[in-house]
């Protein structure tokens, strides 16, 4: 189910997720696109985890780009970069997934909306599309999400 708000028609919580996601993108390295996550429990508040595009420290550079500006293959995504941190901490025992959303400072891509769907939260929210990857066509992130019976909420303002 996709839904479209307006920044002030979102909860006190998502509105302060989706803040803090754009916030956390300023952590990226990358020059053209930079990409924050954040993993928050939008009942009580309380945030599990975040993320922004980076690449692996053992790689021995930072740069997100090719010569071209165009995104290197290995570039971690800001929401895998929140679904591995939040692994990493133990916290897949939780017993309330299903309070747990997704604020992304950008559309997610199919392959981290699987991420966030094996991790069994269905719900996200996001500030900012990039259209012809998103939008509702045959294999496209949004017929997936609508597969999986994902909530979807698409602020429909940029901040």
């Amino acid at each position: 189910m996709r839904i479209f708000k307006t920044f002030d028609e979102l909860s006190k919580i998502d509105k302060k997720f989706l803040l803090q996601a754009n916030e956390t993108k300023e952590l990226s390295l990358a020059e053209d696109k930079k990409v924050g996550a954040i993993i928050g429990n939008h009942v009580n508040g309380n945030l599990v985890s975040l993320g922004y595009n980076k690449m692996f420290d053992d790689l021995g550079f930072q740069t997100c780009e090719d010569s071209n500006g165009e995104s290197l293959p290995y570039v971690i995504h800001a929401e895998e970069s929140a679904v591995m941190e939040f692994l990493k901490q133990n916290k897949q025992k939780t017993n309330n997934i299903q309070n747990l959303t997704v604020y992304c400072s950008y559309a997610p891509c199919i392959n981290c909306c699987k991420y966030i769907a094996h991790l069994g939260i269905r719900r996200i929210v996001f500030d900012d599309k990039h259209a012809f990857k998103f939008d509702n066509i045959e294999n496209s992130p949004m017929e997936f999400l609508d597969l999986m019976k994902f909530k979807v909420i698409e602020v429909i303002e940029t901040l």
